[in-house]
């Protein structure tokens, strides 16, 4: 089931309940919640307004620097933002994958890294070595 989203001041934007699945969604939220423009998001990330537009709308996907720093305008967690762009780009190859982002936590990397390591095998030395 897909929720519509709903209309603010002539805006899309999704309500706060829903967890955004793109980057693109999350930046259109946390856009309209601080009633800013592209022009407003493009001059406090430093980033050019087309290209904020173009994220924005789904056109473009996201360098992981370009992902940080709309993520320290808008005042969120830059992890997230980073998440949703490494989870497009896998989405996009075809690799049935799901990310998670820990920002300096070691613990959670050695924890997961049995399973990480089988899924390279599974996937094949290209993956294992970083080359996706």
């Amino acid at each position: 089931m897909t929720l519509a989203p709903k209309l603010r001041r002539g805006r899309k934007c999704l309500p706060r309940s829903v967890p955004p699945a793109t980057l693109a969604a999350l930046v259109l939220r946390l856009r309209a919640e601080r009633d800013w423009s592209v022009r407003d998001l493009s001059s406090a990330s430093g980033i050019d307004y087309g290209f904020v537009a173009s994220i924005e709308r789904g056109y473009k996907p996201a360098s992981l620097n370009a992902a940080a720093r709309l993520a320290t305008a808008l005042g969120a967690d830059a992890a997230e933002f980073v998440r949703l762009v490494l989870q497009e780009r896998l989405d996009a190859a075809g690799v049935r994958l799901r990310v998670a982002v820990h920002a300096g936590d070691e613990t959670v990397w050695s924890a997961e890294r049995e399973a990480w390591e089988s899924d390279c095998r599974t996937l094949g030395e290209p993956f294992a070595e970083g080359k996706l």
